[in-house]
């Protein structure tokens, strides 16, 4: 029996990096990315039409903060984990993303073979953060 493919969704104001990201969680990792957006309404259709196993997505977003998102992800009900992966190294942004209900919070310059591992680690239940931090 063959197994199914992780899906995901990514969520990011900057179309090069949702662009990057799915080629390479897709063709190197061999995960289903469903959508993709810059968008929080879409976004929220994303979660809650796709069902996705899991979201990455980006903190620092214009004109809905990845704190908000996360926030309205939570209120509507939409328990999709979330890994935020941003550029934020700041420990006040990932005290209140793990607050937020995030499952993981993980630097853009980590190594790509690290963001697979990370996500499936975050798959299986694990908080995952960024060794940096």
């Amino acid at each position: 029996m063959t197994e199914q493919p992780i899906r995901l969704v990514l969520i990011d104001d900057h179309g090069l990096c949702r662009r990057g990201l799915s080629e390479l969680l897709e063709a190197r990792a061999g995960m289903k990315v469903l959508g993709n957006t810059g968008n929080a309404d879409e976004a929220v259709r994303l979660l809650r039409e796709g069902r996705p196993d899991l979201a990455v997505m980006d903190l620092r977003m214009v004109p809905v903060d990845g704190h908000h998102l996360l926030a309205r992800i939570r209120a509507e009900g939409i328990d999709t984990p979330i890994v935020v992966l941003t550029m934020s190294d700041s420990q006040e942004d990932l005290a209140a993303a793990l607050r937020g209900g995030a499952r993981g919070y993980l630097l853009k310059d980590m190594d790509p073979d690290d963001l697979v591992d990370a996500i499936h680690r975050a798959l299986r239940g694990e908080t995952v953060v960024a060794p940096a931090l």
